[in-house]
């Protein structure tokens, strides 16, 4: 996959991943990778209060929904 995009980190969210389980890290490595080709638009767009935020679901292992600011 080409990188259209770069993802930066925020101390805190850095200091979250390294405390994630290996599934976990999968997912959002794949979701990463996602975002950095296809931009802000990939996932689901979110309504109501959520508007202007985006949404990613893991549902093979649980759920897990992982939110982001949208441009």
């Amino acid at each position: 996959m080409v990188k259209t995009f770069q993802v930066n980190y925020l101390k805190a969210a850095s200091h979250e991943y390294k405390n994630l389980d290996g599934s976990q890290k999968i997912f959002i490595d794949k979701a990463i990778a996602r975002i950095e080709h296809y931009g802000m638009n990939c996932g689901q767009e979110l309504h109501g209060a959520l508007i202007g935020y985006r949404k990613l679901k893991k549902s093979k292992n649980g759920t897990q929904n992982y939110f982001w600011k949208g441009c």
